[in-house]
């Protein structure tokens, strides 16, 4: 059916309609959605192409290395301490929650549980130590043990939710796996990956860990931040000498020269600041909003050892050093432009 209208042009809805049998409107707008993650990087190469054709100068491919170089997960890995209970001793503890999940825990299947399982475990674990407390005479027997066992749980949690945050492949693809960058629009899921983030930060309440997780993972607006920070700041650093080489060679001499300008000026407007810029403040509104909670996340992250202490560092990298050189790029570049703008005045 696609073959026998390929040549005709539908509206949206109708072309929704001829594809909805087999599924392709879906398929259709999976692509109209991928197109606003490539967004920028094709606005920067119309903007490019458009400049150098212009100026008459030789075309120079943009490329650029786009490469987060996060850390290995097995790098990060935190290895915490295996609490060894022996079921028998709590055999006469019959209001106590203990021994079902211990014995949980003790499976093939407990065993080999998720960082976000095992942090939910550990947590379940503490609240019934102290209801167990709660509930036993302080001369019984067992308070000692579990008085003990308690103090060691609540000391390992942090080193568990650290590894929780290191471990998971939701936080790593959301800090580290994307191929494309932001939108610059409610695609990009800025206020869902914040709530997601505030949560896992504290993460007091463990029901709707795996929720946010997954949002993290959804959105990846972390990743697609970073990559479009490279993006920016390597195109254009790659786009200066053009604007550069125009600036050299207009002598304002002639009326041809400053209608030139007039014409850089109209280039500037339609590609730069009616496309790209407003990507820009989008970019830079999601930087100014998240960056207190990754802050936060680093100095957390950075008490919890040399392991955890790399991801801490990867998260400063891009939030610091790679968004100072983005921010400097762009800045560096709109100078060169109003260079342009008042070279023949």
């Amino acid at each position: 059916m696609l073959e026998r209208h390929a040549n005709k042009t539908y509206p949206h809805f109708l072309l929704c309609a001829l594809l909805r049998v087999t599924g392709g409107c879906v398929l259709l707008f999976l692509v109209s959605s991928c197109d606003q993650h490539t967004q920028i990087k094709s606005d920067l190469h119309a903007l490019h192409t458009r400049v150098v054709s212009f100026i008459g100068t030789n075309e120079i491919p943009l490329n650029a290395d786009l490469h987060l170089n996060p850390p290995q997960r097995s790098s990060m890995r935190i290895k915490v301490t295996e609490l060894q209970i022996n079921l028998r001793e709590f055999y006469a503890l019959e209001k106590c929650q203990l021994n079902k999940t211990v014995a949980e825990r003790n499976t093939a299947l407990g065993k080999t549980q998720l960082p976000s399982t095992r942090y939910a475990y550990e947590k379940a674990l503490i609240a019934q130590l102290q209801s167990c407390l709660k509930l036993l005479p302080a001369n019984h027997k067992m308070t000692p043990k579990l008085s003990e066992w308690l103090e060691l749980k609540q000391g390992e949690l942090p080193l568990v939710w650290a590894n929780m945050i290191t471990q998971s492949q939701e936080v790593y693809n959301a800090f580290a796996v994307t191929p494309d960058f932001i939108a610059g629009n409610d695609k990009d899921q800025l206020h869902a990956a914040k709530q997601a983030l505030r949560y896992i930060l504290v993460a007091d309440d463990t029901y709707k860990l795996e929720t946010h997780l997954k949002t993290l993972q959804d959105s990846r607006i972390f990743a697609r931040m970073w990559r479009s920070q490279k993006l920016v700041t390597q195109y254009l650093q790659q786009m200066k000498p053009s604007l550069q080489t125009y600036l050299d060679t207009n002598q304002c001499k002639t009326r041809q020269d400053r209608e030139a300008i007039s014409i850089m000026r109209n280039i500037f407007r339609h590609f730069f600041a009616e496309k790209i810029q407003s990507t820009l403040s989008q970019l830079n509104h999601y930087h100014y909003q998240l960056n207190p909670l990754l802050t936060e996340l680093s100095q957390k992250l950075a008490k919890r050892g040399d392991e955890a202490s790399l991801l801490s560092n990867y998260i400063n990298h891009h939030t610091q050093l790679s968004h100072n050189a983005y921010k400097e790029a762009v800045n560096e570049y709109i100078a060169l432009w109003r260079s342009v703008f008042v070279h023949c005045d």
